[in-house]
């Protein structure tokens, strides 16, 4: 027999059940009270005050998908997510471009944009042009804006708002809260954009998230002059474990760094910079490069094992070219078997991922269920509530 679970009177239970039918609802899509009752494990009774309390608080709704010739009490109502409750703005900031996607809570995009930052120069600023825009964007859509990610590239302290080391935007210990945070109207999430990537993955695939095991490589092509401080050509990496984006001990876990000795010590690999700014255009060049990155990762492939190995960002190749890479110059899936279990895939909407995963690490810290222990959430569903009521 099942063992049912009791809601109890504390607030941290009451916070801990109201996510936990959030998440399951994002998950499985409408269902009935008695559904839910039997996936969450708690009692009809608790469930049903919990999805009143919802409902009341305009996060829940009821649908009533039953033909009018079936009176309500025969059979039971299902219940999902209201996706107008509230939006997010996922926001890829580099120093090349910018764009942004606003999602609905249920992680839909309804809307994305590039936005033209030409002329604004310094991170803070190009940051808070393009979050106003944004915003006023989605004011304009009647969209309700409840918190915003932003995607950077460097080593990122996402628990505490701290971007640790950001080269391209020359960043050190750059604190959100102090920084940026009193300039704006919402809650702000910082994310490294390879990991936002990652998280982009795990939310559009709820029901396998938590056995996904996959490396993300993200490729960045960007204008470039001697003396710049942007690659022309930079790579970033996620590692995703058991559903689990791993930061490593002190968050560096992703950062890539070729094993071979860098040109003069600067860049991410051996080919000078001077070469790898035509690495859109020239065909040697971009097979000599991707032939370094794989070298590079194809320990981890082996290591980890993991299910797939996306590609996404600026890619100027399709599959074919790249399995002629993997297959042809460096035979990795012919002598590694673990490598040729990995499905090599290129990400569908490889230029949008960032964005939409700064929405994700958003979305995945408002409905993440509260462990007994954890520190108070700026961005979890009873802060929510109470700045919609306050």
């Amino acid at each position: 027999m099942n063992e049912k679970k009791s809601v109890g009177n504390t607030s941290f239970q009451k916070k801990a059940n109201d996510a936990l039918v959030l998440d399951m609802l994002r998950k499985r899509g409408p269902a009935s009270r008695l559904e839910l009752a039997g996936a969450t494990g708690l009692r009809q009774s608790t469930l049903t005050y919990i999805i009143g309390r919802l409902i009341e608080r305009g996060v829940v709704k009821e649908i009533d998908a039953a033909p009018p010739s079936v009176k309500r009490g025969q059979r039971p109502i299902p219940v999902a997510i209201d996706d107008s409750y509230g939006f997010v703005i996922g926001i890829d900031l580099c120093r090349a471009s910018c764009s942004f996607a606003i999602c609905d809570i249920l992680g839909r995009v309804r809307c994305s944009e590039d936005f033209d930052g030409r002329g604004i120069e310094g991170f803070e600023d190009r940051f808070l042009a393009c979050y106003r825009y944004a915003a006023a964007k989605a004011e304009k859509l009647g969209f309700r804006l409840l918190a915003v990610g932003l995607s950077v590239s460097g080593v990122v302290d996402s628990a505490n708002g701290i971007i640790k080391r950001s080269w391209a935007e020359g960043l050190t210990g750059f604190d959100i809260a102090k920084r940026l945070s009193p300039k704006m109207r919402h809650p702000l999430v910082v994310e490294n954009d390879a990991k936002c990537c990652a998280y982009a993955r795990l939310w559009k695939e709820p029901d396998s998230s938590a056995r996904a095991s996959f490396i993300y490589l993200l490729l960045r092509q960007s204008p470039w002059r001697p003396g710049d401080r942007q690659l022309p050509l930079s790579v970033g990496m996620s590692i995703v474990v058991n559903g689990s984006v791993y930061r490593g001990a002190s968050d560096f876990a992703g950062e890539f760094r070729s094993i071979f000795p860098p040109h003069e010590g600067k860049g991410q690999l051996s080919i000078p910079n001077e070469v790898l700014a035509s690495f859109g255009s020239d065909e040697e060049v971009r097979r000599e490069a991707m032939r370094e990155i794989l070298s590079n990762i194809a320990f981890l492939l082996i290591a980890l094992n993991p299910n797939e190995l996306y590609f996404g960002g600026d890619i100027p190749f399709d599959a074919a070219w790249l399995s002629s890479v993997i297959d042809q110059d460096l035979d990795l899936r012919g002598r590694y078997p673990q490598i040729s279990a990995c499905r090599i895939l290129l990400s569908e909407e490889a230029r949008l991922d960032a964005a939409f995963g700064a929405c994700a690490r958003v979305l995945s810290s408002i409905y993440s269920i509260p462990a007994i222990g954890s520190s108070p959430s700026s961005l979890d569903w009873d802060s929510l509530f109470a700045s919609a009521e306050g």
